[in-house]
């Protein structure tokens, strides 16, 4: 028996830091984009070489949180995929249901970032985007909780899957939907969330899901209540976290720190916030637990070498101190 698998996206991740990665102001989402001249080659300051994907930066995260944690994804019948699934044996986590494709190799994906953190993401996601109902092995799914990151694609599908066989097991399930499940929208997902006891998203994703304004919390909540009976988790990067019971929220500072990266920070948030809830059942606790992790990673450069081990919580202590917490009862939902 598992205490945690993790699903979702397994991926071998190349950061590449230059000087000469420019950010210009450009008519983009965000208002900002690398320039980079054509037909030139470029000098890279820093190169690192990891493993990343939400489904085995969250399994590392539980395993070295202390709780006995089993991946499923999908890779590549080559050298990548050999090297993520010996990074997780490592790291203690347990391989035995990922499926190797002969037809897809290992997903991958190149991380250029400015001097000052900013950066862009290419992702070739490969066999991640090839999981299917026969490579699912549900009755090895022996464990206390689920944890599903982000699946795009054809594997968005298993989703109902894996959270039917939750149900039908009593086993917990934590989400973090992609872009592609949120795009689904809220009355077809609807069927999903009615059985997710934890629901992670961004504040940018929780706007997209229930097409309330981005600046609207509240009324996001409101609409996310008649939906699910979920802890619902909004992270909001360096403005902290609110998260709602369903009778109060609860809304966190971030204490600032010198970023580096931001690659992994909300996959380090969401396997400590579990693990808080898995220990203590304590949301405040869960915040902390999760805050604390992210913030750890961030002050490295890749996604998982900052991901914290069950013996460095005591040294984080004052970190853990300056999170402040606010508690705010909110009305019932009646609908």
């Amino acid at each position: 028996m598992f205490d945690v698998i993790t699903v979702g996206s397994a991926l071998k991740d190349v950061y590449l830091r230059s000087s000469k990665f420019n950010i210009v102001k450009a008519k983009t989402v965000h208002g900002k984009a690398i320039l980079m001249d054509f037909g030139t080659k470029i000098d890279i300051d820093h190169i690192v070489v990891e493993t990343g994907g939400g489904g085995t930066n969250t399994a590392v995260g539980f395993s070295r949180l202390g709780l006995k944690t089993a991946f499923f994804g999908k890779v590549g019948d080559d050298f990548d995929g050999k090297h993520i699934l010996d990074v997780l044996r490592k790291e203690k986590v347990d391989t035995s249901l990922v499926k190797k494709s002969k037809n897809h190799i290992t997903g991958y994906s190149t991380i250029m970032e400015s001097p000052s953190g900013e950066r862009t993401i290419l992702v070739y996601r490969g066999a991640n985007n090839f999981i299917s109902k026969s490579d699912l092995k549900l009755n090895k799914f022996k464990t206390r909780w689920v944890y599903i990151s982000p699946l795009a694609n054809k594997s968005v599908s298993m989703i109902r899957h894996i959270i039917k066989h939750a149900k039908d097991n009593n086993i917990y399930v934590a989400l973090n939907p992609s872009k592609g499940l949120i795009s689904l929208g809220l009355h077809n997902i609807h069927g999903i969330l009615r059985h997710v006891d934890i629901l992670i998203m961004n504040r940018e994703e929780a706007s997209l899901l229930t097409k309330i304004s981005y600046k609207k919390d509240k009324a996001i909540f409101k609409r996310l209540i008649g939906y699910t009976n979920a802890i619902i988790v909004m992270t909001e990067g360096k403005n902290g976290t609110i998260v709602c019971d369903h009778t109060h929220t609860h809304k966190s500072n971030s204490p600032g720190v010198r970023v580096i990266n931001t690659v992994g920070a909300g996959d380090a948030f969401g396997c400590g916030f579990v693990t808080g809830i898995i220990e203590e059942s304590d949301i405040h606790h869960a915040i902390r637990l999760g805050t604390i992790n992210a913030i750890s990673v961030i002050q490295k450069l890749s996604a998982k070498e900052g991901l914290l081990r069950k013996r460095d919580l005591e040294r984080h202590r004052r970190l853990w101190n300056k999170i402040k917490i606010k508690k705010i009862k909110i009305k019932k939902i009646k609908l």
